[in-house]
């Protein structure tokens, strides 16, 4: 992408003027971020050093006491190949911007024959602004990244990108926890007046050091360390922390412990919900707060429930006087000399129809539908057994619909849908 705002265009031209990663920076990563194995062969009680490939006798070594690197030990391991991919971040301040830099780090060895290959090249930067806005570069992602160890192309250069993808959400792969950060680092001063103190606590750093420039409550939340509220904050769910900041604020004032502060802001709501006083500190922090909080649960799941109740019984009683409004249909009924149809009146009918034809002429509540009229197409020598339902329209007073048992039409199908039109006056009449 093209930098087009001045803010774009800067970052493009001081871009211009960072190098690649350092020697020690180099050294830093390869030593600490990638790991180093010892295969120890416990009948010969030989270990040999993966990384400089320096075999000695010693059970259980940690260090290589050739190139001194701490070692992670393999017991009787075949594995001849070890392949490492990682991510290593540096945080520098570039003039008036901290840019957080991330670089992809691989290595790979074979024993006997040492480094097949080894490199590091940056794929992110964010440029952070002393008023907290983020702007990323970045290499393009590779086709289908989800399906590739590397999502980045590495043949393209790094480029401004705008962090969305192609549905709206933030890019996951621009926002990368690495699994390394080189330990001298520098940053404006406005971050560290904020409280950064060159660690993000394990939460994505280009997020913690833009929150702490933009959002005076967050600063606020990383200042007093109150961690619980921190991981939601940064989880995209501050709502309920910026609604209740006195709250949260006596949470810090009183020391209160909570395994997980999402549940003492579920119990705050519901303390509002019942009316208590939130800022008693009777009510605000119990002794056992997922037993109050589950007490309160259940005392409003009761109330739901009644209020449900009483929804239902009133739409039940509406549906019963729209019932009752089609009365003036209910003596019509009509035949052809084998086929009867007549008019569903109660909710025993419709019961009936819908337990015979094993549909949803009961269960959806047809009863209760203002513009249509339910009918039944009987036999004439079985009048109680239901052969087809039909619905029609009040309005139009076409048939909408005219099944038979499972909803599939039966053999009188065209007799029952030519025998309802041709009578269909008779509604109209009485109308």
């Amino acid at each position: 992408m093209k930098p087009r705002s001045v803010l774009e265009k800067r970052i493009d031209s001081l871009a211009k003027t960072l190098k690649g990663p350092t020697q020690k920076q180099r050294e830093w990563a390869f030593s600490r971020i990638i790991p180093h194995y010892c295969l120890y062969k416990s009948r010969a009680k030989s270990c040999h050093c993966v990384t400089c490939g320096y075999t000695w006798s010693e059970e259980s070594p940690d260090v290589c006491p050739h190139c001194g690197r701490k070692l992670t030990t393999l017991k009787d391991s075949r594995r001849r190949r070890f392949t490492e991919r990682k991510y290593f971040g540096v945080l520098q301040k570039v003039k008036e911007f901290t840019v957080w830099r991330i670089y992809y780090v691989f290595d790979d060895r074979k024993i006997g024959e040492g480094s097949l290959g080894s490199s590091m090249e940056e794929v992110l930067q964010h440029w952070i602004s002393d008023n907290g806005t983020d702007t990323l570069r970045a290499k393009n992602l590779a086709m289908f990244p989800y399906y590739r160890v590397c999502p980045y192309n590495m043949d393209t250069p790094i480029s401004l990108k705008i962090d969305r993808d192609r549905y709206g959400y933030r890019n996951t792969y621009y926002h990368i926890i690495p699994d390394g950060v080189y330990p001298w680092k520098s940053y404006s001063t406005l971050l560290k007046r904020n409280g950064f103190q060159g660690d993000s606590k394990g939460h994505c750093w280009e997020d913690v050091m833009s929150l702490l420039l933009a959002d005076n409550s967050f600063e606020t939340l990383w200042k007093l360390r109150m961690d619980g509220f921190i991981d939601k904050y940064l989880r995209g769910d501050p709502l309920p922390i910026l609604e209740n900041w006195k709250q949260v604020m006596l949470f810090h004032k009183h020391r209160y412990q909570a395994d997980d502060v999402g549940i003492w802001l579920d119990y705050l709501s519901m303390l509002k919900y019942f009316n208590k006083d939130i800022n008693s500190p009777h009510y605000l922090f119990p002794d056992n707060l997922p037993t109050e909080h589950d007490k309160l649960v259940k005392k409003k799941a009761d109330i739901d429930a009644r209020i449900e109740l009483e929804r239902k019984k009133a739409l039940e009683k509406e549906k019963l006087q729209i019932l009752e409004s089609k009365s003036k249909y209910f003596d019509i009924t009509f035949t052809d000399g084998r086929i009867a149809v007549v008019v569903l009146k109660s909710l025993e009918d419709y019961k009936h129809e819908g337990d015979m034809q094993h549909h949803c002429v009961y269960s959806n509540s047809y009863y209760g539908k203002k513009g249509s009229l339910i009918l039944s197409a009987r036999l004439l020598e079985s009048p109680t057994t239901p052969l087809e339902t039909v619905e029609i329209s009040l309005s139009n007073w076409k048939i909408l619909q005219c099944y038979g048992k499972f909803n599939e039409p039966t053999e009188y199908h065209k007799q029952i849908m030519s025998l309802v039109n041709n009578n269909v006056y008779r509604f109209k009449q009485v109308n």
